[in-house]
């Protein structure tokens, strides 16, 4: 039991920094440069304590991020204790570390760890082109979740997500719906979003029963592995290149129907490693939408510029652009003046 607890606290620290790296620091470009950049302070006192604490690089954060996943892969191995998946566990904790390295682009760690996911559950991916009577994705219908985590819809942001009177709230954008074909059942089946004011119902349906607010699933264990197989194709190892487009395929026949017909083969992207590090990226995009992927992603992929459009009221004439530059310092969370102030080694 020692040993279970003491994989959840590593399995703990090392998501929450990974969270926390991603969120106030900028993207691991390489070891070099994440050597120089600032990330978040790195705590390992075990009570409180009144001493300033400087920020760590982003290499000290991923590095201890590194250490933390591997200590509770080690400890829960030891353990071996069954569990349910509301709870940190082996199979998860493997797939954190497979996300992690593909952040730091080390893909050859990404692969192995995504194949230690696949030798340690019995989990399997939910089939949406069969018939299906869950009315939400995130449902304890759905046989790929690893870990469930987060709170019910009572209060604060999954309040406004679920709550049927702000149905608008959160629509797709016209560039993610142009990117599902006409059979995917991910737009198709209305799973993902409902017809009337496309509300993502990933996390809507009629009734709260049996809904997960946020999961750890499957389909990023292939999808992590085939952006890790192609970057390793684009790097001149050809033999990965039909590997990525198999892990693709796995996940696409689970999400349009009559799909062997219309398989991806590597003649699909004219065998360049270029194409289908896109066509990996568009597809998280597709199966993660609304599920807090997209913003760290757009980070790794290099920060590109991009700008929205905002109309916040019915008065013709009022809408306004809004753009977030070119690795800009609007892609990093700045530490708040109130800390900065309370520990000057902050800054």
């Amino acid at each position: 039991e020692k040993m279970d607890l003491a994989g959840e606290a590593y399995f703990l620290r090392a998501w929450s920094y990974f969270m926390l790296a991603n969120l106030y620091g900028k993207p691991y470009i390489d070891e070099a440069q994440a050597a120089k950049d600032f990330c978040v302070p790195i705590n390992r006192a075990i009570d409180i304590e009144e001493k300033p604490l400087s920020r760590s690089s982003i290499k000290e954060v991923y590095d201890l991020m590194e250490a933390d996943i591997k200590s509770s892969i080690a400890s829960f191995k030891s353990a071996m204790v069954e569990k349910t998946i509301f709870r940190p566990n082996l199979p998860t904790s493997y797939l954190l570390a497979s996300r992690i390295a593909l952040f730091r682009k080390s893909y050859d760690d990404a692969i192995a760890y995504a194949d230690s996911v696949l030798l340690s559950t019995k989990a399997t991916l939910f089939d949406m082109t069969e018939d299906y009577t869950i009315p939400r994705f995130l449902n304890s219908g759905n046989c790929e979740i690893l870990f469930s985590y987060g709170e019910a819809p009572s209060g604060g942001l999954a309040a406004f997500q679920y709550a049927s009177s702000r149905r608008a709230a959160f629509i797709p954008s016209t560039g993610l719906m142009k990117l599902y074909v006409e059979n995917d059942q991910r737009k198709a089946s209305k799973l993902f979003f409902a017809t009337e004011g496309k509300k993502p119902m990933k996390y809507y349906g009629s009734t709260s029963d049996n809904m997960y607010p946020h999961a750890f699933r499957l389909a990023e264990v292939y999808l992590n592995r085939a952006e890790a197989y192609a970057q390793m194709a684009k790097a001149g190892q050809n033999e990965y290149f039909a590997k990525a487009v198999s892990d693709l395929n796995s996940i696409r026949e689970k999400r349009i129907k009559n799909y062997s017909s219309q398989a991806w083969t590597s003649s699909t992207f004219n065998n360049n490693a270029e194409n289908l590090i896109e066509t990996c990226r568009e597809e998280r995009r597709r199966e993660f939408c609304f599920e807090g992927m997209r913003w760290f992603d757009l980070r790794r992929y290099g920060m590109k510029s991009f700008s929205h459009s905002v109309d916040e009221s019915t008065s013709p004439g009022d809408e306004y652009s809004v753009e977030i530059g070119t690795a800009s310092s609007k892609w990093v969370l700045p530490i708040m003046k109130s800390h900065k102030e309370s520990n000057p080694a902050l800054n």
